[in-house]
């Protein structure tokens, strides 16, 4: 039918929704902004990802740069009960052969309360459920002990460092 590759993003394409426990993922909006802001502009929060965005029109640029100009596995972590996007994750099909890369971020009032672990472990089993990936890698800070517990807790193990991150893998 489809190589591969062609067949997962098809699949992407089709489920563009996800429903969890305490949040869903879903595509981002232009109208996501302010939400989107709220989380790309603290410095805590991403102090281990990517500088924090210092006005509006940058988060703006990055909105549209980052998430709406490729859509595809760029979703918004929407909460169930408020409705507002408190943070973003993402499911990249890696140059190498039935692999995939995630990452995440969260508002920081959102920390230590499951969904990012929940998030992960959602998108592990669509991964090897649903794609054909056979392997999911994630890069994190080493002091991003945060971040290492959520993926330690889905079964990612650390398989040594590149540009300065841990690389932490999960296979089929």
């Amino acid at each position: 039918m489809y190589p591969t590759r062609d067949q997962d993003l098809v699949t992407l394409a089709q489920n563009t929704y996800f429903a969890l426990a305490k949040v869903y993922l879903r595509p981002f909006r232009l109208s996501d902004l302010a939400d989107y802001h709220a989380f790309t502009s603290d410095a805590e929060a991403l102090k281990y990802n990517y500088p924090a965005h210092q006005s509006m029109a940058e988060s703006l640029v990055a909105l549209i740069k980052w998430n709406l100009a490729e859509p595809l596995g760029r979703y918004a972590i929407v909460d169930n009960q408020t409705q507002r996007v408190i943070g973003n994750f993402h499911l990249t099909l890696a140059s190498e052969e039935a692999t995939a890369v995630i990452g995440y971020t969260l508002q920081r009032n959102y920390w230590r309360q499951g969904i990012a672990t929940n998030c992960v472990q959602h998108m592990v089993q669509f991964c090897f459920e649903q794609l054909t990936i056979q392997k999911i890698v994630a890069f994190v800070h080493p002091k991003n002990l945060a971040s290492i517990a959520v993926l330690e807790k889905n079964g990612f193990t650390s398989i040594g460092m590149k540009d300065h991150r841990k690389i932490y893998e999960l296979s089929k």
